[in-house]
């Protein structure tokens, strides 16, 4: 079977900020036409409706989305396929909610203001090389269960400690570990080993002057003189870190084909400058990469309007990352900051008795700028640094070990002092 990397261009995301979910209708090998789901944001109503990410919505209010080009005013019911589920799922839609069109989300002011973006791990960075591959002609929604074929003789405990975590984020995807009938097997393939890079001899030259007195002439005169200095060769030494996962199609490896029914592939590498916990490596490999990657790419990098992948001999390495912040269930009036124009229900804002209307005069004893318009980011440098401090909460790498937010309110003629439990969140870029 024809393994294939996956398209270059997987369309742009559509949201709808009134439910809060976005889709993509044209993802290659999954969906097959249909709208897949893409981001949920928390506490809006798809989430309190029970819409998931990766779902695929067949229907909305009976009408094939395949047939769709716009998301109708009014969602009232859904019908999904739920990946590990073999029949589809009836979803009843919560009314939209509805907010200003000024209104700026937390994870807009993340990703649109371009500040206090921090990234969990620098596990998928630019230097990593990471590879996706995806069988064009299948159907993932046909593959609910897997079981895994070791093969290390090495250090077979070993690889069951990294498929131990491929399992955790497998079943968190919905599906389902099946030793006796399985749909798919999974191979894990691990390497580590020293990369020793030999660094050449540096040979540098240097002009000095120097004066000396002339004795024939009786003048001083100014001489040129060239140095060399040599500095020795060395060897510079890498830890080359690779893992690959496999996913067979158990039914058709049953056949005794000639070429390996592989489904789905991912490959990770990278090199280090110094010895890693490869256990540690594996585990974040299985989690971002899985979890990244299957059954569909979620995003490339972004560049302007569009995603971006480089393309490499052995196919298409996404640069994909993904950032998390600290989520609260506020939005914000684009012409005003300190304005607070929607809670989201149930959310840890919501819980904490923030409200609508609510003028935020400091945020963790940062005074919020009368001033502050999401545009005039733009021109200063000045806001620059008065947007940090105020958004400052967002950051997960600030507030690490501490994701509670004051927030210091003015409603009507009362002050208040209200501490916020932030919950995490993320989000693709």
């Amino acid at each position: 079977m024809l393994l294939m990397a996956a398209a270059v261009f997987d369309g742009y995301a559509q949201s709808s900020q009134t439910y809060g979910f976005e889709w993509k209708n044209n993802i290659p090998s999954y969906g097959k036409g249909h709208w897949v789901v893409t981001q949920i944001m928390p506490y809006f109503p798809a989430w309190h409706s029970g819409l998931r990410q990766h779902d695929v919505i067949l229907r909305i209010n009976d009408s094939e989305t395949s047939t769709m080009n716009a998301l109708p005013d009014v969602i009232r019911t859904m019908e999904v396929r739920r990946l590990g589920q073999r029949e589809p799922v009836k979803i009843i839609m919560l009314p939209p909610v509805a907010y200003p069109g000024n209104s700026l989300s937390e994870r807009e002011l993340v990703t649109r203001l371009s500040i206090l973006s921090y990234k969990d791990n620098d596990f998928l960075d630019e230097s990593a090389k990471t590879i996706v591959y995806t069988d064009p002609e299948a159907d993932f929604m046909d593959f609910r269960t897997f079981d895994f074929e070791y093969t290390n003789e090495e250090n077979p405990a070993f690889e069951k400690e990294i498929a131990g975590s491929v399992q955790r984020n497998l079943e968190m995807l919905g599906l389902r570990r099946d030793k006796e009938n399985p749909d798919m097997l999974i191979f894990i393939n691990f390497f580590e080993g020293i990369k020793e890079n030999y660094v050449p001899p540096k040979t540098d030259l240097t002009t000095r002057y120097s004066t000396i007195y002339n004795v024939w002439t009786r003048r001083y005169e100014s001489r040129q003189y060239i140095e060399s200095n040599t500095s020795g060769g060395y060897t510079n030494t890498e830890y080359l870190y690779l893992v690959q996962f496999s996913f067979l199609d158990a039914k058709a490896a049953q056949t005794q084909s000639k070429v390996a029914p592989v489904i789905w592939r991912a490959d990770f590498g990278k090199e280090y400058g110094k010895e890693q916990n490869n256990l540690d490596f594996a585990n974040k490999a299985s989690r971002e990469l899985i979890d990244y990657g299957y059954p569909y790419k979620k995003s490339g990098r972004y560049y302007g309007t569009g995603y971006y992948y480089s393309y490499s001999r052995s196919g298409w390495i996404a640069n994909a990352k993904w950032d998390t912040y600290w989520f609260t269930g506020l939005l914000f009036n684009s012409n005003n900051l300190q304005e607070i124009t929607f809670v989201a229900e149930g959310s840890p804002a919501d819980r904490a008795g923030i409200k609508a209307g609510d003028i935020v005069t400091k945020t963790d004893n940062t005074a919020v700028s009368k001033k502050m318009k999401y545009w005039y980011y733009y021109k200063s440098l000045d806001f620059h640094i008065d947007y940090k401090a105020t958004f400052r909460y967002l950051n997960v790498g600030f507030y690490s070990d501490n994701n509670t937010v004051t927030f210091e309110i003015k409603r009507g003629k009362q002050k208040l002092n209200i501490i916020v439990l932030a919950e995490r969140a993320r989000y693709w870029k």
